[in-house]
């Protein structure tokens, strides 16, 4: 984006949001010119003289002398502002004292307002963008440019011309002007305390060991997308680790990209007994998921939107090529633009690595979801078969009481008047019909028992028979498959996935033969 004012300023950085800046707590004025090994620091102590640090960052009684002088000798000043990081606050202790970006609704600490009015005199007076505050309060990773203006100074002194750049972060943002003819350049950095105070860290080392370059006009910009690329192709590389750890988890195999081979998971868990570990771990890896995924949809926002910056840089490094007519500054513009070239390679490399990420996380996502629902059929099945046993316990109560009903038969027998109690010399006690009644209840007994036996072997039978008619049709779907033979080459897709099917179908059919096994012995034993 160009412009030849500052009015999109207004458009990106509002009242309300510049309101919500919540002051600073430090700032150091920093000074290096070409030649220089080590750079001059100086922290301003107290209440610092605003007057004093625009002069110094853009002074504005110049003339010609000073702009010969300063033509043969590059410079870069910075002016770091450490920034309150009010997000790392605990709420329960500052429950009102959190900056939130873009609300007003912010307990104004006692120097808010005036350090926010020497912030905007500084920017007004150096024209360098207001919008790089605002990215930097609302954390956002933006880059900008500004047309060309031209400076006058004392006696009509020619400055010659003037470009604004600025560039942002989550936890940082620089904003600065290049001076086309001193070559000088003035920036003033946000950092917020931290995880800022480490980038700041980085920015000095990467310009010192850059400082041969230091009158080009996109230097801090490339050491920004240098600081940041380190810091994304990290995280990036962590987040592969991350996943291999969370597929870990998973107790299924999986396939090491550093090995290129099958890792077998550490330990393979009894459905049965380990159950509650095993549903403890998947909640956990969808805990992990879920970090991952909001981590991995960072990283490739970050990615592209750097690819993006890459072109800007380049596009602002050929627009300042235009202007140069010493051949060893065009030579230092051709090889900025090479490095810009590899970092467009690495990233497009990192870019497909972390959409190959996703692609996994989703389909991890995806077999988790079939691992649980088959944990669950399994414990469906579980559960049927204990229903069965208690079934078997309700035919074992049923069998008690079919042994015993022949005799309470027996015993109504000798209620009934068969019996002569009462006899004289010439009776029995027993009559003729006291036969007839033992004959029956025995019979009967007999036939009942013979049934019971029957419908118990044919139900075996009948249940042998659906295991193999399923046995039969699992089969047969896998012959429907593309099986590749022994003699051909192992690949990563039908072999591997024929062999697992044929591994699986083996230890399919053991346990449904060790189940038939098992139940046969139940019946043989109950029969006996």
């Amino acid at each position: 984006m160009t412009s030849t004012t500052l009015s999109e300023a207004g458009l990106i950085m509002l009242d309300r949001e510049l309101s919500s800046y919540n002051g600073h707590h430090k700032i150091d004025q920093y000074h290096l010119t070409q030649g220089q090994l080590q750079p001059s620091i100086e922290t301003l102590r107290g209440e610092p003289d605003v007057e004093r640090i625009k002069q110094w960052l853009r002074p504005s009684n110049v003339n010609n002398e000073d702009i010969a002088r300063w033509s043969g000798q590059p410079a870069l000043k910075i002016l770091f502002i450490q920034t309150h990081n009010d997000f790392s606050r605990d709420p329960r202790k500052n429950p009102k004292h959190r900056t939130i970006p873009c609300r007003t609704e912010v307990t104004p600490l006692p120097t808010r307002a005036k350090q926010r009015a020497m912030i905007k005199d500084i920017f007004n007076h150096a024209r360098l963008p207001l919008a790089a505050l605002g990215a930097y309060i609302r954390c956002n990773i933006t880059f900008w440019d500004d047309s060309p203006y031209r400076v006058v100074g004392q006696q009509g002194a020619d400055g010659g011309a003037v470009t604004s750049f600025y560039t942002s972060g989550t936890s940082w943002a620089i904003a600065w002007s290049y001076f086309h003819a001193t070559r000088h350049t003035s920036a003033v950095m946000f950092h917020r305390e931290g995880d800022g105070d480490e980038r700041r860290q980085e920015l000095e080392a990467e310009i010192l060991r850059l400082r041969e370059h230091l009158a080009h006009p996109m230097l801090l910009a490339y050491i920004k997308m240098n600081i940041s690329l380190h810091w994304t192709f990290r995280k990036t590389d962590e987040m592969n680790w991350d996943t291999y750890e969370v597929e870990q988890t998973l107790g299924l195999a999986t396939w090491d990209w550093v090995l290129d081979r099958r890792i077998d998971p550490a330990y393979q868990a009894d459905i049965e007994e380990d159950a509650e570990m095993i549903a403890e771990a998947q909640e956990a890896a969808v805990s992990q998921f879920h970090v991952l995924s909001g981590k991995l949809t960072n990283i490739l926002f970050r990615l592209r939107v750097f690819r993006d910056q890459i072109r800007w840089i380049e596009r602002c490094n050929d627009r300042y090529a235009a202007t140069l007519q010493d051949d060893g500054q065009r030579d230092e513009c051709i090889r900025l633009n090479q490095k810009l070239f590899q970092m467009w390679d690495l990233i497009n490399v990192y870019l497909h690595d972390a959409e190959t990420l996703s692609h996994r996380l989703d389909k991890q996502m995806v077999i988790m979801s079939h691992q649980v629902a088959q944990r669950d059929a399994r414990i469906g099945l579980t559960i049927a078969w204990q229903g069965r046993n208690s079934n078997s316990a309700m035919v074992a109560l049923a069998l008690v009481g079919f042994i015993f009903l022949p005799w309470t038969f027996i015993a109504n027998l000798f209620a009934t008047p068969m019996f002569n109690w009462k006899i004289t010399d010439d009776q029995v006690i027993v009559r003729e019909p006291f036969k007839v009644y033992w004959i029956v209840s025995g019979v009967l007994t007999s036939v009942l028992g013979l049934m019971w036996a029957v419908w118990m072997i044919c139900r075996q039978y009948a249940d042998r028979k659906r295991r193999e008619r399923s046995k039969y049709l699992f089969e047969k779907a896998l012959k429907s498959s593309i099986v590749v033979k022994q003699s051909a080459r192992l690949n990563r897709t039908a072999t591997q996935d024929s062999v697992r099917t044929k591994d699986f179908a083996t230890l399919w059919w053991k346990k449904v033969k060790l189940k038939d096994d098992e139940e046969q012995g139940v019946v043989v034993t109950q029969i006996s």
